[in-house]
């Protein structure tokens, strides 16, 4: 099958990478290729080769055909929205990359079904592309794991909510990653179920790698680990305040929090609040801050854990839970994290209530109760998915995708 693929995160892989080609979407586009499909991506970048880019280019010695065009701000898409959803009418530049997407369609072979990687707006160009350039595209398939302002509906004007009803509803069909972001899209912008289809988010070469030979005997260091963003989302304050309310319970049971989060560069209130919370239990001995966020330094983080700790108020998924399961540490999630169901099936941890401290609290006295019993789960979880989320395994739902996406052109929504 021709697969083309639109996505910015592309290069962003390979530039985090430190311009190697390896990565989540990368390492996931290599496997398909090894499985007999061609791949044809289009992705975005301020520069290349050390200049400001100007104008689509194709990017020479790639593992696949690859193009770029050049990136515009975060906001941009936002942007387009505010001109679009109201009504529904845009500028000249709000077309730009619908421009670049028709163009580079039509110099690649013609592909069987185009793939939309990304999260929030990243459809917008597909769908000026399609209903305003009316652009001869293939079927599309639409990969979403982030929405917006889903936390806060209200926020969000009805509008802009139908505007991406609009966005979304043009593609052939939506592939999303949880139960969780089913429900986002069903219930927030009335996506029909019908048109949702499920995939496995897959670990990279290098997680399978830095896991190895995970521990097959409990931690003894009695580390209870969270790695997260300083935002509301990611709940990090819900584990300042489970720490601060139940002091003598973790020094009974010589316990003591590691948190890894960035502790620099622009901090919100929100952030810099949370921050100082933390440095205040670290002068108590309670808490040990570590700004580490490369994979090395995670993944000897989760090695070295009694138990990772997972609080997020809503996450469409979490790789830091699936990276724990790998290297066989049991885990505790909010329920509003996509993952939670994996962590129920795989019985290696627990699930508490979304944003209640006393939730989170009563399920570490749980796993500090049956400790040799979670243990023996999450070893056990770390082989199943060492090889269910393995690119290779990964790649063949997403055939099984684009197969139900080519195959149910003739019955495609129309908006």
């Amino acid at each position: 099958m021709k697969i083309a693929i639109l996505s910015r995160w592309l290069w962003q892989e390979y530039s985090r990478a430190g311009q190697r080609w390896e990565g989540t979407l990368i390492d996931l586009l290599l496997a398909l290729q090894q499985r007999g499909h061609q791949i044809f991506a289009l992705s975005q970048s301020h520069d290349f080769l050390g200049q400001p880019l100007k104008k689509i280019c194709s990017v020479p010695n790639a593992p696949f055909d690859l193009w770029l065009v050049p990136l515009k701000n975060r906001h941009h898409h936002w942007s387009i929205i505010d001109k679009l959803a109201k009504p529904f009418v845009s500028e000249r530049k709000a077309f730009t990359d619908a421009h670049w997407l028709k163009q580079w369609i039509q110099s690649i072979p013609k592909p069987d079904l185009l793939w939309i990687y990304g999260e929030k707006s990243d459809a917008i160009p597909y769908f000026l592309s399609k209903t305003i350039l009316r652009a001869p595209l293939p079927p599309a398939c639409l990969q979403i794991n982030a929405f917006p302002c889903h936390v806060t509906p209200q926020k969000i004007t009805f509008e802009k909510r139908n505007f991406f009803y609009s966005v979304w509803n043009q593609a052939t069909c939506l592939a999303v990653n949880s139960s969780l972001s089913e429900k986002i899209l069903s219930t927030q912008y009335r996506i029909p179920q019908k048109k949702m289809l499920r995939y496995r988010v897959n670990l990279t070469h290098r997680h399978l790698a830095l896991s190895a030979t995970p521990r097959t005997t409990a931690a003894s260091s009695n580390t209870l680990l969270y790695i997260g963003g300083l935002s509301p989302l990611k709940a990090p304050d819900l584990v300042m305040e489970v720490i601060e309310r139940h002091k003598a319970s973790f020094q009974n049971w010589h316990l003591r929090f590691r948190c890894i989060m960035p502790t620099t560069e622009g901090l919100t209130p929100f952030a810099s609040s949370v921050l100082e919370r933390a440095k205040i239990l670290e002068s108590q001995g309670l808490v040990q801050i570590d700004s580490r966020l490369d994979p090395e330094s995670i993944a000897q983080a989760i090695q070295s854990a009694s138990l990772i700790i997972v609080p997020s108020r809503i996450e469409t998924f979490s790789r830091v839970a699936l990276e724990a399961l790998l290297n066989a540490r049991p885990v505790i999630i909010s329920s509003q994290a996509g993952a939670a169901e994996v962590i129920e099936m795989s019985q290696a941890g627990l699930v508490f209530s979304s944003g209640s401290s006393d939730a989170l609290f009563q399920a570490i006295t749980t796993w500090q109760q049956q400790r040799t019993t979670f243990e023996t789960r999450a070893l056990h979880a770390s082989k199943l998915v060492a090889a269910e989320y393995h690119p290779l395994s990964c790649a063949e739902i997403w055939e099984e995708i684009f197969t139900k996406t080519t195959s149910s052109i003739s019955s495609e929504s129309k908006f």
